[in-house]
């Protein structure tokens, strides 16, 4: 029971020192001649360590954590996003190394596919029960309590692992 408490406690402590932006500041810009796509997860506590590691339209995206958000900018047409399940370093037990949890997911797969019309703004939400696309307002209820991820691209050494499985 204690090793419990201890591994919660810990948990809890990792995801509260993040560093949400204040409610209320959340302002959604369009772009000019291109889609915006705000990509975000909420926070839960199951599979809390999992995160995703995604591919927009077959190239690196970021990866997308447990109470996070993403601004993307794309060019207007289909968008296609693929992702894998991935595990940080420093979650010994689920994975020592930091690389991707193969014995979950082998390759990448289609989580979802639309279309995006220029000068307009979409909602793509990420849980463990899936991916979806949102309406502004269900999006504007969390995104203000979720940490910014500014990190373009894939962990080192995951793009080219995954380049390679693609020939």
């Amino acid at each position: 029971m204690n090793k419990l408490l201890l591994i919660t406690v810990f948990l809890v402590g990792l995801t509260g020192c993040s560093s949400a932006p204040e409610i209320g500041t959340f302002e959604t810009k369009a772009e000019t001649n291109k889609v915006v796509i705000y990509h975000y997860r909420p926070w839960i506590f199951r599979a809390g360590a999992i995160n995703y590691i995604a591919a927009s339209n077959e190239k690196p995206m970021t990866v997308i954590g447990n109470g996070t958000v993403f601004r993307e900018v794309a060019e207007p047409g289909k968008l296609i996003y693929r992702a894998e399940n991935y595990a940080p370093a420093g979650w010994a037990f689920f994975n020592p190394g930091g690389v991707l949890i193969t014995n979950i997911v082998q390759t990448m797969e289609e989580k979802i596919r639309f279309t995006g019309d220029a000068n307009q703004i979409y909602f793509v939400e990420w849980t463990p029960n899936g991916v979806r696309l949102t309406s502004e307002s269900e999006a504007r209820e969390v995104i203000p309590e979720l940490s910014w991820n500014n990190r373009i691209g894939w962990p080192a050494g995951e793009e080219k692992r995954l380049e390679g499985e693609s020939k």
